[in-house]
């Protein structure tokens, strides 16, 4: 559970210095990319890895530019801003689905659709936060992701802390 929920928080949470990120999203990418491949029977974990490697150069590129001080400014930053969003949103969902099907092949009641409302509910303020750059707005927005975040980790450490509490009982591999 803990290089998922690292990988996550590295992915989600943004905490600058100057313009550069103490906890960049490649690296969020690169720990969830090994994770998932370790559950590559399944199709959306697999489906999941071509769209993290994606996101780990992009985000490996990006914070480089930002440590060079040369990240994009103005529409390009918006632009920018919204493909990582996008990518960010394609490799949760496709986590979010492993846990699914994980929950389906082994039979137990991992709450997994819980799972998948507190993923669809993350993405309402995380699109949100795109569009509220005005400074007044700013904390609102930030408000509700972070309690969307919160809740998504929380459902998120529930869903797999049930397979694994199973795994290491032995009911299921």
């Amino acid at each position: 559970m803990g290089t998922f929920l690292v990988g996550l928080i590295f992915l989600y949470v943004d905490i600058q210095y100057g313009a550069v990120s103490l906890l960049p999203a490649f690296v969020g990418y690169l720990l969830l990319l090994g994770r998932m491949r370790a559950f590559s029977d399944y199709q959306s974990f697999e489906q999941g890895c071509p769209v993290a490697v994606v996101g780990a150069a992009g985000g490996g590129i990006g914070w480089l530019l930002s440590l060079f001080g040369l990240a994009p400014q103005g529409v390009a930053a918006f632009l920018l801003a919204l493909v990582s969003l996008t990518v960010r949103a394609l490799t949760t969902y496709r986590l979010t689905r492993g846990m699914e099907e994980l929950e389906r092949a082994t039979g137990l009641d991992m709450e997994s659709d819980k799972l998948m409302t507190a993923w669809a509910l993350l993405l309402i303020p995380d699109v949100g936060k795109l569009f509220f750059l005005v400074p007044q707005w700013g904390w609102v927005s930030n408000l509700f992701y972070g309690a969307g975040l919160l809740f998504y980790l929380i459902r998120f450490t529930g869903t797999y802390g049930v397979w694994q509490r199973e795994k290491e009982r032995g009911v299921c591999s």
